[in-house]
């Protein structure tokens, strides 16, 4: 069976009336294969090939979501993968056109993308932590938000991770960061997206401009000197000397802190805590176990 062409038309607006044009793909291409940005644009596609001597149509779709144009690249890629698809249906293989099979899985491309990413150790780790956490609470189903691919992934979704990893939600607490560092993340989940779908920078589903007063925040932790931090202490009742030096000889967040419980310490007799190291691990955190030294 030889190889079935397939042509690429645009519907545009003539004198009022909406026409077919064929689209004649340029001939200059990247090394890779790929359209240079020049060339390409975004508009409403359709395929066409003859199959029993009738015409037949597909609509092209967009590789960024199902509420924007496709791109010309698109279009290009998908009039191949059909022309393969009907040059060797023989063999009963499936259509990398149909409506599931061109999606992506947000698990696998997560995976691929951290193995791909190039970098210092902190720049990679940091965006693994970024798309990892991200993972986990967007695929969670039990809290209804049960993303599969990541064309799912939009404006919305990224304000709900956002406010989560701030605030937490109704459901859960989340991990208390600071506006800054939520921002962060938010970034690299939007440059992942990016990725995947090969978009220019400054696109995908959120841009800097949106979070600027997050992420240009002029706020310095002021750190404190040994001196002045004893002197802190010193002035503190036995209660807020527990208090403070649990978070910071711990280095617990304050939500760590407020969700610890009695059966959390190690004790020693006649029920006292004891003025030695301890390990502790709050119940309701996933947080690694941290030596602290707990006021007698």
């Amino acid at each position: 069976m030889g190889t079935v062409t397939v042509a690429i038309y645009e519907r545009v607006k003539s004198n009022g009336n909406w026409t077919r044009v064929h689209v004649i793909p340029p001939q200059g291409r990247k090394r890779d294969g790929k359209l240079f940005l020049k060339d390409d644009r975004q508009g409403k596609f359709q395929l066409s090939w003859y199959e029993n001597r009738q015409k037949q149509w597909q609509h092209v779709k967009s590789r960024v979501s199902d509420r924007e144009l496709p791109y010309l690249s698109d279009a290009v890629a998908q009039a191949e993968d059909k022309s393969w698809y009907l040059s060797n249906r023989h063999r009963r293989v499936a259509d990398p056109t149909s409506a599931d099979s061109g999606r992506k899985k947000l698990g696998t491309e997560v995976r691929r993308y951290l193995e791909a990413k190039s970098g210092c150790d902190k720049t990679v780790s940091a965006h693994r932590h970024a798309l990892e956490e991200f993972q986990d609470w967007a695929t969670d189903r039990k809290k209804g938000r049960d993303i599969d691919f990541v064309d799912e992934i939009d404006k919305r979704l990224l304000r709900r991770f956002f406010e989560f990893l701030v605030d937490g939600d109704e459901e859960e607490d989340g991990p208390a960061n600071c506006p800054f560092t939520a921002a962060l993340k938010i970034m690299k989940v939007n440059s992942f997206y990016r990725s995947v779908y090969e978009i220019e920078p400054g696109k995908g589903p959120v841009t800097k401009k949106e979070y600027k007063r997050e992420l240009n925040s002029s706020k310095v932790p002021e750190i404190y000197t040994k001196q002045e931090l004893d002197t802190m202490f010193a002035a503190m009742d036995e209660d807020e000397h527990l208090v403070f030096s649990t978070l910071y000889e711990g280095a617990f967040r304050k939500r760590e802190l407020m969700h610890l419980e009695d059966s959390d310490l190690t004790r020693s007799r006649a029920g006292r805590i004891s003025n030695r190291l301890s390990f502790i691990q709050p119940k309701h955190s996933s947080m690694r176990l941290r030596f602290l030294w707990l006021a007698a």
